[in-house]
Order: C-alpha cells, then sequence, then structure tokens
C-alpha cells in the first residue's frame, strides 16, 4: 500500500505524463493528419517502452513497490498511455465504416506495445 510520500511521487508523475501525453498528441497531429491517430499511438508506445524499464529495474531491485515505481510506472506512464482514448478510436474508426483501418490500429498499437515493452526491459537488463 503506498504511502502519503508515493501518492505525492504518484500524482507528480500522473501530471507529467498527462502534459506530456497531450504535448505529444499535439505535436504529432500537427506533423501528420492522417486518419490513423498517431499521437496515442505514440504517447501509447512510449508509455509501454518506460514501463517495461521500470519493471525491469523494479525486478532487479527485488520489488516493484519502490518510490521510482510509483513515480515513473504508476503515475507518469499511468497518465501517459491512454486505453480510453485508444479503445474510443478504434470504436469510431469502425464507426465510420474504416474496419480495416480500426483492425490494423488496434493490432498495430497492440503489437508495438507489447514489443516495446519488452524492447525496454531487454535495455533495462542491458544496462543493468
Amino acid at each position: 500500500m503506498a504511502g502519503a510520500d508515493d501518492w505525492v511521487l504518484i500524482l507528480v508523475g500522473a501530471a507529467v505524463g498527462a502534459v506530456a501525453r497531450y504535448t505529444i498528441g499535439a505535436v504529432v497531429k500537427s506533423l501528420w493528419q492522417t486518419v490513423i491517430p498517431w499521437g496515442t499511438f505514440t504517447a501509447n508506445v512510449l508509455a509501454a517502452l518506460v514501463l517495461g524499464i521500470a519493471f525491469q529495474e523494479g525486478v532487479a531491485e527485488g520489488s516493484e513497490n519502490t518510490r521510482m515505481h510509483f513515480l515513473v510506472a504508476t503515475g507518469l506512464c499511468g497518465a501517459l498511455s491512454t486505453w480510453s482514448t485508444f479503445a474510443r478510436e478504434v470504436v469510431t474508426l469502425q464507426q465510420q465504416r474504416r474496419v480495416k483501418v480500426a483492425v490494423w490500429y488496434l493490432l498495430l498499437t497492440s503489437g508495438a506495445g507489447l514489443g516495446a515493452s519488452f524492447a525496454g526491459a531487454a535495455l533495462a537488463q542491458a544496462l543493468g
């Protein structure tokens, strides 16, 4: 269970993650105007990469409940990633009768997220 100091770390990480997610979405959208929501994709894959690193570091330390875990994994990655927006975008694409694009986006995001998480863990292990 998180203590009072840990809650502050979660809040700080979440604030940074939310601002980062908004900024990534705005920048990517300004660069690429396509039917694929690349901003959400980028934020989710980046969060998965960082989460892979954070969990590998937690495993190496023998505990996932370190102060850094609360700041980075729970706070930052929790706010940076966005399952609800991703789900809404997939449904919206389907409702627009862009079913192939929706399925492609669903599979690409899921695969890239898992791959980024494994890559982050491997990177942390290699550097640790």
